[in-house]
């Protein structure tokens, strides 16, 4: 067991927060968030085919790919079975196995950055199993920190104490500015027309003058 504190990074706005600059912790991450980070100690690639053996092998970083190769320097292979043995299939998205994967290796310490799944979002359908996750990891006594902005930070409306977003008098405000857009149209409209009746009728004026000299 290893008392070392994991940071997962994603690639969500909080990922800045983490402590790239403290030795005492790992970061790891996905291939792709890597890239953007000012270190990755260990990143992960479980697509297939998304970059070139070169790209994999340039990075200094202990890689866990989906399979084997041989031409990627520092790597080997992700064991999804052992995740799938121990938690079942519950692993929708990258995260999670990554987190998964940390506690099977020993460690009982996390922090989270930049991992928001956000209801609203595509990444919304793996947010249920990845709290589930993080409930199931918790309860065998690992903890977990999830960084203050972070979009899995508020898991649902506390029952009788949060107001429901449609009671906020959100919709109420959106009709209001819907009735006052259309109010505008037809006043510009209005003011447009009558700009133009004036301008034909002085015209008409000046062509009468102009034929009476």
């Amino acid at each position: 067991m290893s008392d070392k504190i994991v940071c997962l990074v994603g690639s969500g706005a909080t990922r800045d927060y983490a402590p790239f600059n403290n030795p005492e912790v790992e970061i790891w991450t996905t291939v792709s968030v890597s890239a953007d980070l000012p270190r990755a100690d260990v990143v992960f690639e479980l697509h297939n085919d998304v970059y070139t053996n070169e790209y994999l092998d340039s990075i200094q970083a202990h890689k866990f790919l989906k399979n084997e190769n041989s031409l990627v320097s520092n790597s080997e292979r992700f064991p999804i079975e052992k995740l799938e043995e121990e938690f079942g299939k519950i692993f929708p998205g990258s995260m999670a196995m990554i987190l998964a994967f940390a506690y099977l290796c020993g460690y009982k310490k996390f922090a989270l950055y930049g991992i928001d799944l956000t209801a609203d979002s595509e990444y919304g359908k793996m947010r249920e199993l990845f709290m589930y996750l993080i409930g199931y990891l918790r309860a065998k006594g690992c903890e977990i920190e999830i960084t203050k902005g972070s979009g899995i930070n508020d898991t649902c409306l506390t029952y009788m104490y949060d107001v429901p977003r449609d009671d906020l008098g959100i919709k109420t405000v959106i009709e209001k500015a819907q009735r006052q857009l259309e109010a505008d149209k037809k006043a510009s409209y209005d003011i447009k027309w009558r700009l133009g009746y004036s301008e034909g009728f002085i015209d008409a004026i000046k062509y009468c003058e102009g034929r009476k000299q």
